[in-house]
């Protein structure tokens, strides 16, 4: 069962999807509590070469708990080019 917390990173603007730091993405899923939470990780949503809209999920964050929630949202924040956009 997918953990019940869950957070959307949306793209800031309309563009297209250039690459995605895998390792960088990774570490999100971890400090989010996989692979020891069954239910946590990421779900990504986009691939490298889409367009994407502003607003337009780019990975959602799922946690089994809102501490878990907030460390990987804090590091998808500060790693904002976890998936570098061109417009």
């Amino acid at each position: 069962m997918p953990g019940h917390h869950r957070l959307d990173v949306t793209a800031p603007a309309a563009a297209r999807v250039r690459a995605i730091d895998n390792r960088r993405l990774a570490t999100v899923a971890r400090l989010a509590g996989a692979p020891a939470a069954k239910g946590a990780g990421v779900d990504l949503a986009v691939k490298v070469g889409d367009a994407v809209d502003v607003g337009q999920p780019l990975f959602t964050i799922v946690a089994e708990t809102p501490g878990e929630l907030r460390y990987a949202e804090a590091y998808a924040r500060r790693n904002s080019d976890i998936i570098e956009l061109e417009q």
